[in-house]
């Protein structure tokens, strides 16, 4: 299989980099750069090693570097020691290479995304399936007319606007069909998520904040780790092949852009 696959794999089981090099019996540098290596054949993503480092040293580093002022690793170093901040100094120098190449911020943007077209497919699938694939079935019983007015509006002010209204539907808009078709979806969702409504509801608000921040270059500086945290969960608990076929234990099949 190759070291690298192993070190992806147990990474992804849940084991962080220091863990990996005990159960491997190799160096804490060896495994760092199979992680590295494993990144670039696309196996796993910087912000899974990113996670996958001690959560309250994310935390205290994200501090120091935010509300502290610190610019470079001594003075990250510095902090951390003043305030009795337990580290061991591989993964901080490890934490620290993450976090000045911004690795999450492409991966966060791919989350947002993601998670994103999948709702939107995902939600018109299960319309056209209950209502029908004409516009007077699935687009009109299926969608609040409240929501079917702004996506109208939203097309005309695009100058490019040739895409069909519900191209137009954002997290929130998505929120308010769920919340209109509960019943329905409840048939659908996967099972992570489909317990309580409210929740539910509340995560995809959460998540709408975040994705305007992340559409924003100079608001990036306000994304959080817990930020970064949730919108990864979220992509994680909505995956294509979570959703479930109504009455069966089956799934929906994943599309193309899952």
């Amino acid at each position: 299989m190759g070291r690298p696959r192993d070190v992806a794999e147990l990474l992804q089981e849940g084991l962080d980099p220091g863990q990996i090099a005990q159960r491997l019996g190799i160096s804490f540098n060896s495994v760092r750069q199979y992680l590295w290596v494993s990144v670039g054949e696309g196996l796993i993503r910087r912000s899974d090693v990113l996670f996958s480092l001690p959560k309250e040293l994310r935390l205290a580093v994200e501090r120091a570097v935010h509300a502290e002022g610190c610019r470079d690793l001594h003075a990250v170093q510095r902090w951390l020691y003043q305030k009795k901040v337990p580290y061991q100094q591989a993964e901080l120098e490890m934490l620290w290479k993450l976090t000045s190449i911004r690795a999450g911020h492409g991966d966060l943007y791919e989350f947002i995304t993601g998670t994103e077209r999948l709702l939107h497919e995902r939600i018109k699938e299960v319309l056209v399936a209950r209502f029908g694939a004409e516009e007077g079935g699935w687009w009109r019983q299926g969608v609040p007319e409240k929501v079917r007015v702004n996506c109208a509006e939203n097309r005309e002010r695009d100058s490019d606007g040739d895409a069909e209204p519900y191209a137009y539907t954002t997290f929130i808009q998505l929120s308010e069909i769920l919340d209109k078709q509960w019943a329905l979806f409840q048939e659908r969702l996967p099972k992570e998520v489909v317990t309580d409504k409210k929740v539910m509801l509340k995560d995809l608000a959460r998540l709408n904040g975040i994705r305007n921040r992340v559409m924003h270059p100079t608001r990036l500086h306000k994304i959080t780790d817990e930020d970064f945290e949730f919108a990864r969960e979220m992509h994680r608990r909505l995956r294509a092949e979570a959703w479930r076929t109504p009455g069966s234990a089956g799934q929906l099949q994943p599309g193309p852009i899952a």
